[in-house]
């Protein structure tokens, strides 16, 4: 009898699964979990290769040398009271990055600066990665395909170059990138006791490591209150008391509103408007750049790296556009967390903008890069759906080509990062030679400081001698990868 009613069971059960596949639900995946093992390993691999092109990379002498000296002849005492409470102009606006990198100096380093700052920036890259993977959720191929072009992305976009140079004194930008991917990966998940003090801890320590960090606590606040399942209103309510705080008591030590703006190089209305909206449509058409529009112009020279980029950022822009449209309308009232993520990116763009008038260069948007990339994905997710749900060949053929084009871009994008540190390992190590007394400012310290110094770290940076890539490489990969730094017209 019991054998009979088992034999019943599974015959029903077996038709049931029968009848759901019919109806059209979807089957328990037979690869169980090894689209996101795929999505890992690639995404290995590309951090991998990454990493290794970061750390053979010379410490950079223009901002790290100088450095070194002053925390030589500086006590780490006096470093913590200028940066929290005595200051010619009141304390520092990024109290803890002087800080901590004079206590990985005298504390870690100690006499192996290239091997712990240098694998500081490797392990942060590569946290950078996990965190990023961990928010991509993939259930098939083509949701891998759209995982690694969004890794691309972030890799690829031009403010992810100041992330891996480490200019200022280390690895800062990487850092706070970290800390935003952290925050969206409690956001995604539910909330915890323990959450929500983590979430509170990375916030505080990024915006006084940092002031573009504040916009990693501008991500959690709004993330909470979209009611994003790993936020909540009392911790977003508590961290936005903090900022104020930390904001009212910085600007207490300016005499004028005008003071704060004094690292401003725009002298006009139009200038300083300029230099605003540039972080934003750096994100999001890669121009422009370094104060001007250097890509546009470029494009319409017909130089490859300019199509390149341009083409792939108004691309996915678009995409993007058309992903929130497209959901929008199909919500009704409820809200995906995809959605919700999205809707935080406009927040970091504007708080990008804010940073516009004191520095042109492409790493000032790096906050709003995280959540562009992320949104990246969900875009191209939604792609690929459609592109094999397209009913006619042509629609099919329009779909893949974008999907295909997208891909090929952002590749070559992430390739000219590799290009880019290999370009600029030649550079540093020139400097190294030629430019050391000027750009580290030795001749402003005194020689026994300097000396042990330069003689313990110019061996390490010139051990390896590296010929110009610019002259090694073939043309027309030359002309592809030379989107990064100044390119072409940096006069």
């Amino acid at each position: 009898m019991k054998s009979d009613a088992t034999s019943h069971d599974m015959t029903m059960n077996g038709a049931a699964e029968a009848q759901g596949r019919h109806a059209g639900i979807p089957e328990p995946s037979r690869y169980g979990n090894n689209h996101q093992l795929a999505l890992y390993l690639a995404a290995l691999v590309i951090f991998v290769a990454l990493s290794y092109a970061v750390y053979v990379t010379p410490l950079n002498l223009n901002d790290f040398l100088m450095h070194l000296f002053l925390f030589e002849t500086r006590s780490l005492y006096r470093t913590f009271e200028r940066a929290f409470i005595d200051h010619p102009h009141g304390p520092e606006w990024r109290p803890l990055q002087l800080l901590s990198a004079q206590i990985i100096y005298q504390y870690l380093a100690q006499g192996y600066e290239h091997l712990v700052f240098k694998g500081m920036l490797v392990v942060s890259l590569c946290v950078t990665g996990g965190l990023f993977v961990r928010l991509l959720k993939v259930e098939s191929w083509p949701d891998v395909l759209a995982g690694v072009i969004a890794i691309f992305v972030l890799v690829g976009h031009q403010s992810f170059t100041g992330a891996v140079e480490a200019v200022y004194p280390y690895g800062v930008e990487i850092i706070l990138v970290a800390c935003e991917l952290a925050v969206l990966n409690i956001l995604l998940r539910k909330s915890s006791i323990a959450s929500e003090l983590v979430a509170l801890a990375l916030s505080v320590f990024a915006i006084f490591l940092n002031e573009k960090g504040g916009l990693v606590g501008v991500t959690y606040i709004v993330g909470s209150v979209l009611r994003l399942p790993g936020g909540t209103l009392r911790s977003a309510a508590f961290l936005f008391a903090i900022y104020v705080l930390v904001v009212l008591y910085r600007i207490s030590w300016f005499k004028t509103v005008f003071d704060i703006t004094e690292r401003s190089v725009a002298h006009d209305p139009a200038g300083a408007l300029f230099n605003t909206v540039a972080p934003i449509l750096n994100i999001l058409i890669s121009d422009p750049r370094y104060v001007v529009f250097r890509a546009i112009p470029q494009a319409f020279m017909a130089r490859p790296w300019a199509i390149i980029y341009l083409a792939s950022s108004l691309l996915l822009s678009a995409l993007i556009v058309a992903w929130a449209w497209s959901n929008l309308r199909q919500a009704k009232g409820t809200y995906s967390d995809e959605l919700k993520v999205a809707a935080i990116l406009p927040f970091l763009l504007l708080g990008s903008a804010m940073f516009g008038p004191f520095s042109q260069k492409d790493y000032i948007a790096i906050m709003a890069l995280t959540g562009y990339a992320v949104v990246s994905f969900y875009a191209l997710k939604w792609l690929f759906s459609h592109t094999l749900q397209a009913p006619r060949l042509a629609t099919y053929a329009l779909l893949l080509s974008l999907g295909v084009g997208l891909a090929f871009c952002w590749s070559v994008r992430a390739a000219g990062l590799v290009f880019h540190l290999r370009n600029a390992s030649f550079s540093y190590q020139e400097e190294w030679v030629f430019e050391l007394d000027r750009l580290g400012k030795a001749r402003e310290f005194p020689a026994s400081v300097t000396q042990p110094i330069i003689a313990r770290l110019q061996p390490e940076a010139l051990w390896r001698p590296l010929n110009d890539p610019n002259l090694i490489f073939p043309l027309p990969i030359v002309r592809l990868m030379q989107g990064r730094g100044c390119p072409e017209v940096c006069n």
